[in-house]
């Protein structure tokens, strides 16, 4: 008995270990599973991430040359291959499309179909990876007209009266005058009829810009023709209706350079514009071509749809000019001039109207003759919902009373203002609050000594920081300008700059 029992221990002992080792060789291979799975997931992980990386620079490399999709395709395809995706290589797709009714969003998709796999492989037929990356540009906003006119004083009659005058100033006129741009000294003498005399004192501005202003022709569809007038171009000592302006003894002399830009293809990037004619005109120059009357700038023969540009400056160190130059644009498509609006639903809307504006900066003559006139300032998009509004109005409100911004159904909005504490000297009536209307009466220290004027807002910028509601489109609907308004007790004029920005990042992602 005692030798069965032990044969039969035996034999459990022996059967015991034949489970123990099945056992561990089966546990062994699952440890082993798992932890080649978790190597892969790490380096799954890992290949993800290279591939949204390399998505979002594709996206947004591309999306800065919409709407023209064939060269943002390209570019997409080119930066992802400098990311190491080459799209039809190493089972590498590089997939670029145009978001649907979005000319301005871009999307790209990267796949790897066979990512790099260790130990899985013997569970897993392969792995395929992919990411996606939309990327979308915002386009400053148009300033200053919804219509195919811009800056034309009172020669149109009715709702397309603009009330204010394009205007570029001389380059001894005089920051304070209200030119930011074209002006280098922050003075000017308006007695002296020295030809070498610009100024009253040696204070420069360092807003001076030779380049002066630009403005942008928005063409919706080909056509058979576009055509660029331009209205009383050249400066005229003798004045000019209501337009022109001389702010020293004598005759002034102020030259005026008109710069013709063909169709640029990245509206985000205008450094690389295209020249095609230059027109410069001296002071008094050709008055039956060109004085109190509209004269012909340029022609193009069947231009295709996008964004023309014009820039207009004056003579940078030219001595004696201590004037301001006013003149209108207008552009049309056919053989006659029509005025043409891009706001729905008004008398003369055109799906097809060529729109003109400015680009990042208006420089203006306001000529009022009402007590509370408006004034477009700048298209807002829905797509700016929940963002801010940056207005920036220098040397405004000159013999008004007060400014206010109206929302697209023309009610007053709130914001915040600020000007400069110390231009060196402080400005009267505090630096900046919140409000709905900003009082520009009466007179106040001068930013700097000596200045011809002193009005309240002489020589300085006003910030205006508007909050746009987030449900801007329930708001307003398909109603997208935004106006200024002034209150004033009798007939002023006001030489001004405006410019608008919206606050963020205009080339961004969204997913």
């Amino acid at each position: 008995m005692t030798k069965i029992r032990e044969r039969l221990m035996r034999r459990r002992a022996e059967s015991e270990r034949g489970f123990i080792m099945v056992t561990t060789a089966l546990l062994t291979t699952m440890l082993l599973l798992f932890a080649g799975l978790a190597v892969d997931l790490g380096s799954w992980d890992t290949r993800a991430a290279e591939i949204k990386r390399a998505a979002d620079a594709a996206a947004l490399a591309g999306v800065v040359w919409m709407p023209d999709f064939n060269k943002a395709q390209q570019v997409a395809l080119d930066t992802a291959q400098k990311n190491g995706f080459t799209n039809g290589q190493n089972n590498i797709t590089v997939s670029v499309q145009q978001v649907a009714n979005n000319n301005r969003r871009l999307q790209v998709t990267i796949t790897d179909s066979k990512a790099r796999q260790f130990f899985s492989q013997l569970a897993l037929q392969g792995q395929s990876i992919s990411r996606t990356s939309t990327a979308e540009y915002v386009l400053p906003v148009p300033l200053g007209s919804p219509k195919n006119t811009f800056g034309t004083g009172n020669l149109l009659s009715g709702s397309d009266t603009e009330n204010f005058w394009a205007a570029v100033n001389g380059y001894c006129a005089g920051h304070e005058s209200g030119d930011d741009r074209l002006a280098y000294y922050e003075s000017y003498d308006g007695s002296t009829t020295s030809g070498t005399a610009c100024n009253n004192g040696s204070t420069t501005s360092g807003a001076y810009d030779p380049n002066g202003y630009l403005y942008a022709i928005e063409l919706p569809q080909a056509a058979s023709s576009l055509k660029l007038d331009v209205y009383d171009a050249a400066f005229y000592n003798s004045g000019s209706g209501s337009s022109d302006r001389g702010l020293g003894g004598g005759n002034q002399t102020i030259t005026t350079t008109y710069q013709i830009y063909d169709r640029n293809p990245t509206p985000l990037d205008l450094s690389n514009l295209t020249l095609i004619k230059t027109v410069t005109l001296a002071a008094d120059a050709s008055p039956a071509t060109y004085q109190n009357t509209w004269a012909n700038f340029y022609t193009w023969s069947n231009p295709q749809a996008g964004t023309y540009y014009i820039r207009v400056k004056t003579q940078n160190g030219q001595l004696n000019s201590r004037g301001s130059n006013g003149f209108g644009l207008r552009a049309y498509t056919g053989s006659s001039f029509a005025t043409c609006s891009t706001i729905a639903g008004s008398s003369n809307y055109s799906a097809n109207c060529p729109q003109i504006h400015g680009v990042d900066a208006i420089s203006i003559y306001a000529s009022i003759a009402s007590t509370a006139p408006t004034f477009y300032l700048a298209q807002v998009d829905p797509i700016h919902a929940g963002k801010t509004m940056r207005v920036s109005l220098f040397d405004p409100g000159e013999g008004a009373n007060s400014i206010q911004i109206l929302d697209p159904n023309g009610n007053p909005v709130s914001f915040t203002w600020s000007t400069p504490c110390n231009p060196p000297t402080p400005p009267t009536g505090g630096c900046g609050t919140t409000a709905s209307s900003i009082d520009v009466s009466g007179t106040g220290t001068q930013p700097y000594s000596p200045m011809v004027s002193n009005s309240k807002f002489n020589d300085r910028y006003l910030v205006l920081d508007v909050p746009l509601p987030t449900n801007y489109a329930q708001l307003y609907g398909t109603k997208v300008w935004w106006k200024v308004k002034y209150s004033v007790s009798s007939s002023v004029t006001d030489r001004t700059t405006w410019s608008v920005n919206i606050v963020g990042d205009p080339v961004h992602l969204l997913t």
